[in-house]
């Protein structure tokens, strides 16, 4: 059961950003309904969201979750 959670999740992290970049190649330049234009923006939302969990992952491998500007101000 976890292991289909972590693919589908992995999954998904993949396909968002590229179905966002094909949304968005195909809407652009073009005059679009209001209802377009959202769907187009929870596109790029998940592409967001899909590069900041990105990022989440590779911070976690590193040891560094914060990032090294915020463990320079941090108290001794």
């Amino acid at each position: 059961m976890i292991r289909k959670l972590r693919a589908a999740s992995a999954q998904w992290t993949l396909v968002v950003p590229v179905a966002a970049f094909v949304v968005l190649v195909l809407t652009w330049h073009e005059d679009l309904p209001g209802w377009v234009v959202g769907v187009v923006a929870l596109f790029l939302i998940g592409a967001v969201l899909a590069a900041v969990h990105h990022a989440e992952v590779i911070a976690h491998w590193t040891g560094e979750p914060f990032g090294r500007w915020c463990s320079r101000w941090r108290s001794p």
